[in-house]
């Protein structure tokens, strides 16, 4: 599990939620550095996984995956809104195609 994912699964309160979203912020932003020195295939993800962009891309990624992914082995998390619930959509703007 990367570090993202395991944050994701961690939160649990509003500062921990700030947090991840933070780290969201400054992998991306690490991601557009890298990808900037040495690009990776345009056909697939950028260096630290980003495979959305664009605002809109990266929200329309994220609902897709909240919604394909509200009926998995992890429905718990899905029944109840949650500051969980907020990190891991974001999270899945990330990669999510």
């Amino acid at each position: 599990m990367d570090k993202l994912t395991d944050m994701a699964w961690r939160v649990d309160d509003r500062e921990s939620f700030l947090a991840f979203v933070q780290s969201l912020i400054e992998d991306k932003l690490l991601d557009e550095q890298e990808e900037a020195v040495s690009p990776s295939n345009p056909y697939g993800p950028g260096s630290r996984g980003w495979e959305n962009d664009g605002i809109a891309a990266f929200l329309e990624a994220a609902a897709a995956w909240m919604n394909d992914n509200s009926t998995n082995r992890n429905n718990e998390v899905f029944e109840t809104a949650s500051w969980q619930l907020f990190a891991m959509f974001l999270l899945g703007g990330k990669y999510y195609e």
